[in-house]
């Protein structure tokens, strides 16, 4: 395999989850209990965790998206950290409607309204991108100065502190604290500059106190016929709009012209280059190291995923940089 080609990745079936029967009874019955007897369920293809997400279908022909999982786990964390987001969310954005959310038997459980349409990136088109940023630009005004429930909901490892501890793999690199990522020796030649960029991002961000989605990517858009909608809002955080900006776009790197893209958003008008390459560095590197570790087997696809992610974030940043890839 060529290290600097991005593998594929079906995003509409990267998931192994349990069915509707293998829900404690207990959950059942309380999902029964609010929604009707369900006659139909669609387990979700897409997404990395192997925890409950599916459609139901009630007598009455309604449709609600359910996720649940054990309260204790990070995915049950994750449907009620997520569900204080949406709540927490100004109205009249493109994102999922929360219907309820319960703590039952143990688990955590949340039913969130059916967004009919199709994921894009397979491969992405304009038309989808087009669709994807003008959401991202409507989200990122309304979440500039977030309402303080949101704030508190969205509260955490920010941005810059996340950039700090985890975006480091090039300045661990020049540290001589870790080596470069198996396959990606021509980067030493790049070494100081990368670790350079990469120290970049915690300083330019920090004290930023708008709120951000931090996991922009293709299975977390869906795309209908009056624009897209954002979901899947458990990582939010305070951060910078713009750096989902640029980790949106690099997923359709090689596909779609996305340097104009980035000029043209009003999210990036005032970011330089050098915090975007920045921000590029320390993502691919992150990326391409997690992808490299051992396979997941309750979520096959993830770190094909990670290292997709990663081969594109450096792909783009040696275009921008002018740097030769072998």
């Amino acid at each position: 395999m060529n290290v600097m080609e991005p593998p594929a990745v079906d995003y509409q079936n990267t998931s192994v989850r349990p069915g509707w029967g293998q829900l404690p009874v207990g959950v059942r019955e309380e999902i029964c209990g609010r929604l009707g007897p369900v006659v139909s369920v669609t387990v979700a293809g897409s997404g990395f965790t192997p925890a409950f997400a599916a459609t139901l279908t009630n007598m009455d022909g309604q449709r609600f998206f359910v996720k649940a999982a054990d309260a204790v786990t990070e995915f049950g964390r994750a449907n009620r950290r997520e569900a204080a987001v949406l709540a927490a969310l100004p109205a009249g954005l493109p994102v999922p409607h929360l219907c309820w959310v319960a703590v039952v038997d143990g688990w955590a459980v949340l039913c969130l309204s059916v967004i009919d349409g199709h994921l894009p990136g397979q491969p992405w088109t304009a038309a989808d991108m087009d669709a994807a940023l003008a959401a991202q630009a409507m989200i990122a005004k309304a979440l500039a100065c977030p309402p303080a429930v949101l704030a508190e909901a969205a509260s955490g490892l920010g941005f810059a502190e996340y950039a700090d501890q985890y975006l480091d793999t090039w300045r661990a690199a020049q540290r001589g604290e870790a080596g470069l990522p198996n396959g990606f020796a021509w980067t030493a030649r790049h070494l100081d500059e990368l670790s350079t960029l990469e120290g970049l991002v915690p300083g330019e961000t920090a004290g930023v106190s708008s709120v951000m989605h931090f996991d922009l990517r293709a299975d977390n858009i869906v795309v209908t016929t009056e624009g897209a909608v954002v979901i899947d809002w458990n990582w939010a955080r305070s951060g910078p709009a713009w750096a989902d900006t640029v980790l949106l776009l690099q997923a359709a790197y090689g596909q779609l012209d996305i340097d104009p893209m980035l000029a043209a958003h009003p999210t990036t008008a005032r970011v330089s280059a050098d915090v975007v390459d920045g921000v590029l560095a320390g993502f691919g590197g992150y990326m391409i190291l997690a992808g490299q570790r051992e396979h997941v087997e309750s979520s096959p696809w993830l770190r094909t995923h990670q290292y997709a992610q990663g081969v594109r974030s450096m792909l783009w940043l040696a275009e921008r940089r002018g740097w030769p890839v072998p």
